[in-house]
């Protein structure tokens, strides 16, 4: 059995592979639909992710020096959260390059609001 604080991040790493599996479904239907896709909001929820599973990482890191017992199942949920943080760092570098295009182009007061 984990122990409580061990519980509590093995639930909240479990949320965030929810949410990030919900931002590239996301993600994805707005680049199918091209028409209704919302860089901003892409950015916004990048940006998000990004810090909550940074945040998440230093928690994990922290814990597994607590529990030797426990430091291969923390060092799988370690290296999971940094694969996830690299993706969406790829992802937000994408988007900022998008962004970037966008405003040479004349085109950013369409794809990005004034919130950027």
């Amino acid at each position: 059995m984990f122990p409580k604080n061990l519980e509590n991040l093995a639930g909240t790493f479990i949320n965030l592979k929810l949410q990030c599996s919900y931002f590239y479904m996301a993600m994805e239907t707005n680049i199918k639909d091209s028409h209704k896709f919302n860089a901003t909001t892409c950015l916004q929820l990048s940006l998000k992710m990004e810090q909550e599973v940074a945040f998440e990482l230093f928690n994990l890191r922290a814990a597994s020096k607590l529990d030797v017992d426990f430091s291969k199942v923390l060092n799988d949920l370690i290296s999971e959260q940094t694969a996830s943080q690299f993706k969406l760092q790829q992802h937000l570098h994408s988007l900022q390059l998008m962004a970037a295009h966008a405003k040479d182009q004349g085109l950013s007061e369409f794809l990005f609001d004034q919130s950027l």
